[in-house]
């Protein structure tokens, strides 16, 4: 399975339908945490995300969690729960090509 990551307009074409899924899951995400651009990967069906927590000390150390939507018959579903570092065994449905591209993603993906 090829793993490219795409962006730009890709990513804008299913940007809408992404984030109706996360807020439908989390209420309050978009309150509490900032939400990365994000990426595709594989041929469009999985797509990741950096969640930055929003705290008014800038000083303040924010753990950078990431979180796994997957697109089956054009709707798109959270996979598991937000974390840090996602691992194979935890969610052996997502190719472990895609998870590791995941797990290298910053806060500005």
């Amino acid at each position: 399975m090829s793993v490219c990551a795409r962006g730009g307009s890709a990513i804008k074409e299913e940007k809408s339908k992404i984030i109706a899924a996360l807020t439908a899951k989390y209420k309050n995400l978009s309150v509490q945490y900032t939400i990365s651009e994000g990426q595709l990967f594989a041929q469009g069906e999985w797509y990741a995300a950096s969640l930055t927590q929003k705290v008014s000390d800038t000083e303040d150390e924010k753990d950078i969690y990431k979180v796994i939507l997957h697109k089956e018959n054009d709707q798109w579903s959270v996979v598991g729960k937000p974390e840090l570092v996602f691992s194979a065994v935890d969610y052996s449905k997502v190719p472990v090509e895609v998870l590791r591209e995941i797990n290298r993603l910053d806060q500005s993906s």
